[in-house]
């Protein structure tokens, strides 16, 4: 009887290959299929009674595939020894902001001139006044709170018509301090794989549904109870060859070019989050970038080497942050083994 048993397991292990090889896979569910899932399900109008935030009840679908985002008609292109382009996210008003940037982290005396390009991105005013300073691209919009996805239309765009060779991208908002020399370093060491870096707030973060909160997303806006992982917005990195074509034309799988709702979503989560996925681009949580404005930083340390900030969220004056910057950058390379444990190993802000 165990003889004739032996004989027939060869038979049955053919017959579950066989089953294996002729039965369909169940559809895997990658990040890329389940985001289209979710625009599919997604962008109503709202019941009765709903809560709307900052978002419209009804939904304005004017088409905006076709209109111009770059209005500056002295765009210059980078030049080709161009690495790091960074785009500073700015208002027509700031021109003082500007100037404090110019005179501090963006000072042509912190960083390596030929490697990076720096621009600031800045939308119209109502009066059609476009600041005359040779950093700054104006882009074709009206300057306010609900066209912030715009203006990181408009960075990417340049990046990708005008500033194609620089293999990194850094976005910033004007109230953030950036170790140049960092970011380069940075830049350097990402490989040529596409990919946005900075900090993460996790993989499929909950939305907000609470309309007394800043960032409320109402149902009919964003069905689904969780993004897709994204980075967040005040500074990161997309580094990578094409990686801003990349994500432009994955954008053009959502609602953005034709629903007002859509693009009054946080940037991060419209570009760092859905469009990435889509793109199939990946995302990195990478220390350094300190983005919640309460004084502590996070450190980047490549190769177990110095502890670096690369980037400070601040919410004052540049002139003053800056040099508290400065020495808290200094006081890192001096980390002990303890402190440098903290910082490199468990990633914790200090």
């Amino acid at each position: 009887m165990f003889r004739r048993m032996c004989r027939k397991v060869p038979l049955v292990v053919l017959l579950l290959v066989v089953l294996w090889i002729c039965c369909p896979k169940p559809l895997e569910l990658t990040e890329t299929t389940i985001v289209r899932h979710i625009l599919r399900s997604n962008l109503y109008d709202a019941d009765v009674g709903e809560e709307s935030g900052i978002f419209l009840k009804k939904d304005a679908t004017v088409d905006i595939s076709n209109q111009r985002i770059l209005r500056t008609p002295t765009a210059s292109a980078c030049e080709k020894n161009v690495e790091l382009l960074v785009g500073i996210v700015s208002r027509p008003q700031e021109k003082l902001r500007r100037n404090e940037i110019r005179q501090t982290w963006a000072s042509p005396f912190t960083h390596d001139n030929a490697a990076i390009r720096i621009l600031f991105f800045v939308g119209r005013d109502e009066r059609k006044v476009v600041p005359e300073e040779d950093d700054v691209i104006v882009l074709d919009y009206v300057e306010n709170y609900y066209n912030l996805t715009l203006k990181t239309l408009g960075l990417l765009t340049y990046h990708r018509d005008f500033c194609g060779t620089a293999k990194c991208l850094l976005k910033v908002d004007s109230d953030v301090v950036v170790d140049l020399g960092g970011m380069l370093e940075l830049c350097r060491a990402s490989g040529d794989t596409p990919k946005i870096m900075g900090n993460s707030p996790g993989d499929w973060t909950p939305v907000i549904r609470d309309p007394t909160n800043k960032y409320f997303v109402p149902k009919h806006v964003y069905g689904h109870e969780r993004y897709p992982s994204f980075i967040q917005g005040p500074a990161y990195m997309l580094s990578g060859t094409h990686v801003s074509r990349l994500i432009l034309d994955a954008l053009r799988e959502t609602p953005f070019y034709h629903s007002t709702n859509f693009r009054r979503l946080g940037e991060d989560v419209v570009f760092n989050g859905i469009a990435r996925a889509l793109a199939g681009v990946k995302h990195a949580h990478t220390g350094g970038f300190s983005v919640f404005g309460d004084g502590k930083l996070q450190y980047w340390c490549p190769n177990g080497s110095v502890a670096k900030p690369l980037a400070f969220h601040a919410a004052g004056a540049m002139a003053e942050f800056w040099p508290r910057f400065l020495a808290r950058k200094a006081e890192a390379e001096q980390f002990g083994f303890f402190w440098k444990f903290v910082a490199c190993r468990l990633w914790l802000y200090i």
